[in-house]
């Protein structure tokens, strides 16, 4: 089943691309792109050793205690992954990347700042990010590494 993108849902970017974000924000929207997320989901799986299964993350996703972005390269899902927004001690709103996971990450990472924008008008103050050792820590520069939990305050 092919998932309808509505191009006004889509990020946008300063550079030209074929490369866009589009947040899934309604249990129907989830439903409807199981099958593009099957295989991120299930790579995710085997990443974390079990940690997190398919099945545990699409249950957030329809809860609604995780929000699922899929990662466009026109009609073809080139990625996944997962964010979570929480509060610290003292109540300041977080925003985790909890997942990033897909292919030539490279070729999109310029996306990424669309995602600290949508977090900053939520109003959290921090990105928080769970990253593979390196992943994100390459490509984004301007996160501090703590523990391979890289913050960047917004």
């Amino acid at each position: 089943m092919q998932m309808t993108v509505q191009p006004e849902r889509l990020g946008t970017s300063s550079k030209a691309s074929d490369y866009h974000l589009f947040q899934l924000t309604s249990t129907k929207e989830v439903m409807d792109a199981g099958k593009l997320m099957t295989p991120f989901l299930k790579s995710v799986e085997r990443n974390t050793d079990g940690m997190w299964t398919a099945n545990g993350i699409a249950s957030r996703f329809l809860e609604k205690k995780w929000e699922a972005w899929l990662v466009l390269n026109g009609d073809d899902c080139v990625g996944l992954f997962a964010t979570e927004i929480t509060t610290d001690d003292s109540g300041r709103l977080l925003c985790g990347v909890r997942f990033l996971n897909g292919h030539d990450y490279k070729s999109w990472q310029h996306l990424y700042p669309e995602v600290e924008l949508w977090a900053k008008n939520l109003g959290c103050y921090k990105m928080v990010n769970t990253n593979a050792p390196g992943h994100m820590r390459r490509a984004l520069r301007d996160y501090k590494t703590t523990h391979y939990v890289t913050e960047k305050v917004l």
